[in-house]
Parts: structure tokens; C-alpha cells; sequence
């Protein structure tokens, strides 16, 4: 029979038993074991991004946002770079240049971060790239294509796409083609940086290099402003002209609306705009009155390859999550994508740490990023030449059936 007091002496030899086994294990040096830090619990690795969430441009700046998420999860979820994770400090500028140089100087001095992907707007770049080279930090725009913007703010600005010039060496001659007109007139948004430089500089310094084209406005392009919502002055003195097509410098909200009021009074002509025009809104609120219409881009959204299909079903999934309607990327969302890319591939080559003194990972950064070649990301191939832009494919979309359909 057990007693009460047996059972309390069994317990108590299994106790010093434990306990004893427990001590043996602490004294030796190969099973002691220190939990390790989860990603939470280690600094970051920051990068600094400029992007429009509001304002003109929110479409495309929502989806960048997208990009990015997408860039930081799948990072983080394989070990972050170089044993930490990445955040990226993501800042609102609304389109807004006085915005845009305040959320540089911050991010830079404040927040610390190693680099500053942004400003979107060339009118941004402007005046975001200066800051950038006098706080000596790597700033990258992944959109921006006004020419020489790069090129006046050396050796610390960057920008990962075409420049309006060099797209429209390849673009016009594929718009000529479907559309053999002999003359045009043109159209520019004055409050646009590189809308501006497109109608009243790079397109019509293209069109008088080809023979049997001219511009019935050349040097008086008939004008508007971001924001504007009636044209129908516009369009009254465009009809008077009689182009058979329009080259437009300008962004897809206020484009959409001249096309409109163009449908409204029976002037039907094709036209060819900068890459401010590509956007799937401006089908949404264009409809019908833009099919026909073309832009130039980096990317083509239906490009079988399966880099570029596999990021469309992965954007599309993060897309929704994020409460977008249009879940289909655009070639900002995928310049944006790669630009992070090529940047945590820098950090990651150069080891850099949250304990890297900062001006030393930033000066490496910048290094890195003067030196990428044929970088192969989802857009194809990213080179940045002598100047700080960058050098890719560029394909011309027309609006077909309302969809971006890539024109040969």
C-alpha cells in the first residue's frame, strides 16, 4: 500500500532528478542555446521612397506602393539583406515639387535612410535631385523622363528608365507606320515638367527630321494646365487647324478629357502622347474616345515572357489586397519594382548593415548604381549610361478593343 508520505517522497526524488539532469545540461557548452532575434527585433535596413499617393498621378503612385510591398515581403521572407530586413519609408508628395524637396531633406537627415527611391514627376526631379546631391545621397527616380535632368545633378541622381528623346527615336516611326498622316498639331500641359519638354521640344524636334511631316502649330502648341476640366476652346482651335493627328504632352486625367470633348464635337484623328499618358485610367475615363490612341513605355503589359506574367498574377493578389480596383501593373509599378531590386542588390553586394557608417553605405550605393549593366529585371534588361539614365527596350502601346496592346 502506498501512503500519502511515499508518494510525496517519490515526488520530490523525481524533482532533484529533473532538476539535477537540467544543470548538467546548462554546464555544458554545445546544448546551451541563445533564442534568436526574430526580423521584429533586428534594425532595418531603410530605403526612403518619394511617390504621388494623392493628387495628380494617385493611380500610378498607389501602385508603386503596391511594388514595393511586394519587393519588402518577398525579401523579408527570405532572410532580408545581409541579415537584416527592409523597410521602406514611404512619403507622399502629391505630385507637389515644394513637397517633394522637403520630403528629400527629411528622409535624408531625419529618417536616415541609405537611399531615396522618387520623386515620380520630372517638375519633382527638378528640385528633389539637387537636395539629393548637396546631403550627398543616392536619389533614383523610377519614372521621371524629362532629358538632362540626370546629367545636371551629378554623380548622386539616378533615374531607371527612357528619357522622352531616346523613346521617341524608336516610337514615331512605329506611329507613322499605322498611321501615315503628312501633318499634326500639337498639344502641351504647361504645368507639367516633362509634358512641357515633350510637345514644345523632344517630339517636334523628332517630326522635323522626317520628311513629308509637318506641324501646322510648330513653336504655339495649344496649351492647358494640370487640372483643367473643360476643353472645348482647345478642341474649337484644333478643328479650325485640321490636323489629321495630335502629338500630347501631358497626363492621362486631363488627356482623357480632351479626348472626350474632341468625340463631343466630331473631330476623330489618332494622337501620340508621352509616357504621362499611359495609364489603364485613361481608358477607364477616355473609353472609346481613345482607342486608336498610343503612348510609349519600358514595359508591355500582355508580354508573354514568364517573368513578366508571373509579376502580373503576383501584383494582381497584393493589388486587391491593397483595395485596388485596377489590379493590372503599369510600367511605373514594374520601374519601381526593379529600381528596389537593383538597389537591395547594391546593398547586398557591398554588405552593407544598419551598422555601416552611413556615409560610407550611401557613397557605395551610389557607386553601385553608376556601375548596373544589363540588369535583368522584369521590365527586360536596365543599363544606366554616362549620365545617370537608363538605357532599356521601348515599345509603343496603342489602345486596342480598350485595352494596352503592344503596336509593331
Amino acid at each position: 500500500m502506498i501512503t500519502m508520505k511515499n508518494k510525496t517522497v517519490r515526488r520530490i526524488a523525481i524533482l532533484t532528478l529533473t532538476l539535477l539532469s537540467i544543470s548538467v545540461l546548462a554546464g555544458c557548452g554545445t546544448a546551451t542555446s541563445v533564442p534568436s532575434k526574430d526580423q521584429s527585433q533586428i534594425a532595418p535596413l531603410k530605403i526612403g521612397v518619394l511617390t504621388s499617393l494623392t493628387g495628380k498621378g494617385t493611380d500610378w503612385g498607389k501602385k508603386q506602393k503596391v511594388a514595393l510591398e511586394m519587393v519588402e515581403q518577398e525579401t523579408n521572407a527570405s532572410g532580408g539583406i545581409n541579415g537584416s530586413p527592409v523597410k521602406f519609408v514611404i512619403y507622399d508628395t502629391g505630385g507637389e515639387n515644394q513637397q517633394a524637396v522637403i520630403l528629400t531633406r527629411k528622409l535624408a537627415s531625419e529618417d536616415k535612410v541609405l537611399a531615396i527611391l522618387g520623386p515620380y514627376f520630372s517638375g519633382e526631379c527638378e528640385v528633389a535631385f539637387p537636395q539629393g546631391n548637396e546631403l550627398k545621397i543616392p536619389i533614383i527616380s523610377a519614372t521621371s523622363a524629362k532629358p538632362g535632368i540626370s546629367a545636371a545633378n551629378r554623380p548622386w541622381a539616378f533615374r531607371n528608365t527612357m528619357t522622352d528623346d531616346k523613346m521617341i527615336k524608336v516610337g514615331l516611326p512605329i506611329f507613322l507606320k499605322k498611321y501615315p498622316v503628312q501633318n499634326t498639331a500639337l498639344v502641351a500641359d504647361l504645368k507639367d515638367a516633362v509634358s512641357t519638354s515633350f510637345a514644345n521640344g523632344t517630339l517636334p524636334s523628332a517630326m522635323k527630321g522626317i520628311s513629308g511631316l509637318s506641324i501646322l502649330n510648330d513653336g504655339k502648341s495649344i496649351t492647358y494646365n494640370t487640372g483643367d476640366t473643360d476643353f472645348s476652346a482647345q478642341v474649337t482651335t484644333l478643328k479650325q487647324l485640321g490636323p489629321q493627328a495630335l502629338g500630347i504632352g501631358g497626363l492621362y486625367q486631363e488627356i482623357a478629357s480632351l479626348a472626350q470633348e474632341m468625340k463631343r464635337q466630331g473631330l476623330s484623328i489618332p494622337a501620340l502622347g508621352n509616357v504621362g499618358m499611359y495609364s489603364d485610367d485613361l481608358i477607364k475615363q477616355g473609353g472609346d474616345a481613345v482607342e486608336g490612341w498610343v503612348t510609349l513605355s519600358n514595359f508591355w503589359p500582355t508580354n508573354p515572357d514568364l517573368k513578366v506574367q508571373n509579376f502580373n498574377k503576383q501584383f494582381s493578389i497584393v493589388a486587391l489586397k491593397n483595395g485596388l480596383k485596377d489590379s493590372s501593373p503599369d510600367a511605373f509599378s514594374v520601374s519601381m519594382y526593379d529600381t528596389a531590386k537593383i538597389t537591395l542588390e547594391v546593398i547586398e553586394k557591398n554588405k552593407i548593415t544598419p551598422a555601416t557608417p552611413l556615409e560610407q553605405a550611401r557613397t557605395e550605393i551610389k557607386d553601385g548604381w553608376a556601375k548596373v549593366k544589363d540588369y535583368k529585371g522584369v521590365m527586360g534588361n536596365s543599363t544606366i549610361d554616362g549620365v545617370g539614365d537608363g538605357i532599356m527596350e521601348v515599345y509603343a502601346l496603342i489602345v486596342k478593343n480598350g485595352k494596352w496592346q503592344r503596336l509593331e
